[in-house]
């Protein structure tokens, strides 16, 4: 996956996963698939 130009705009957006979901999200992140993710409680 491309990484981000720094001209493109970004929007923030909240989603419900199941937990398995966000596991491998936080794998890809760690392989360095996908950018960081900020997550709220």
């Amino acid at each position: 996956m491309p990484k981000t130009k720094a001209k493109e705009k970004m929007v923030l957006i909240s989603v419900h996963i199941p937990k398995q979901m966000l596991e491998e999200l936080d794998e890809f992140v760690k392989q360095g698939i996908f950018p960081q993710q900020e997550r709220g409680n």
